[in-house]
């Protein structure tokens, strides 16, 4: 295993360290990533439908391709979704807020790429 030190704690990995970044995150502000979610995993879906038209995917049809072709869907869907691309999270984010009655961080950039004005619709 590939462990090293940062600040006296033992990270055995990037995923490690990342599921730990999330979980820390979603902790502080429960339901913050469901936009981002739905966003990467609708991406993710869109991603393979186009791949699905391909005569041999990305990598052919040799054993364990369809691992990898799932890998690459899976990978261009949360960087879709992180680059908010399709917009969904902010449009899923802003109405689950408007149901619960709370209040979304407003993106400046995006609400100007939107339309959006002092952060309503």
């Amino acid at each position: 295993m590939n462990d090293f030190r940062v600040n006296d704690v033992s990270i055995a990995s990037r995923g490690t360290l990342e599921v730990a970044l999330a979980r820390a995150e979603s902790a502080q502000r429960p339901g913050a990533r469901v936009g981002k979610q739905f966003e990467a995993l609708l991406s993710s879906l869109l991603v393979k439908e186009v791949r699905s038209t391909l005569e041999n995917g990305f990598f052919g049809e040799s054993t364990g391709a369809d691992t990898f072709n799932g890998w690459i869907d899976d990978h261009v869907g949360r960087m879709i979704a992180e680059r908010g691309d399709l917009g969904l999270a902010r449009v899923v984010d802003g109405e689950i807020a408007r149901r619960v009655g709370a209040e979304v961080p407003v993106d400046a950039a995006a609400a100007a790429q939107a339309g959006v004005v002092g952060g309503q619709s």
